[in-house]
């Protein structure tokens, strides 16, 4: 996963991931923890920086992370920022972050600190961000990750390029429409 993750990034997309792996948190440009607990005792920003840095923070996700598992020797720059907040959800009230933009951003904390009420309350619905959450795909029962996210339009459209002397068009790959393939 941290390859695909880092995939993306290096494409020059910007990847905020809510993770409480290690791993994970250690493959990122820049960490933002939220806490210091949760529910009541969470909603703040307690720690910004670098894995390495969280390392030598006093954090509920720095203690974790004393596992003595090794870290990443450089740091990737942010090329801009994504401002992120004020937010004002469940247990955040006025919290604010900046992403840096073309970086894997890992933001993690405790449990109900108040991870997801930023990134729903500070990025859902912005244009161009695409949240990707466990929450159901919705469409028909046809419905796929590359459908769901608009991959598979660009794919037709490169079968039919491809297909083009055959008189191909991108309706022709798709399962739901009537195609002369069959």
């Amino acid at each position: 996963m941290n390859t695909l993750l880092t995939d993306i990034r290096d494409k020059g997309n910007t990847v905020l991931v809510v993770e409480h792996k290690p791993s994970v948190i250690r493959a990122a440009d820049l960490v933002v923890d939220l806490g210091p607990g949760s529910g009541d005792h969470g909603g703040e920003v307690v720690f910004t920086g670098t894995p390495e840095e969280l390392e030598e923070a006093s954090t509920v996700t720095a203690e974790s992370l004393h596992q003595g598992l090794s870290l990443r020797d450089t740091v990737r720059p942010g090329r801009g920022v994504l401002p992120v907040g004020p937010v004002t959800l469940n247990n955040l009230v006025d919290v604010s972050a900046d992403i840096p933009l073309g970086t894997l951003t890992v933001l993690t904390g405790v449990a109900g600190s108040g991870k997801s009420s930023l990134v729903t309350g500070g990025l859902v619905g912005r244009e161009g961000v695409a949240v990707v959450d466990q929450s159901a795909i919705r469409g028909s029962r046809r419905s796929t990750p590359a459908t769901y996210t608009g991959m598979l339009d660009d794919i037709r459209k490169l079968f039919a390029r491809r297909n083009r002397d055959a008189g191909a068009t991108a309706s022709m790959f798709s399962g739901s429409s009537r195609s002369r393939v069959r």
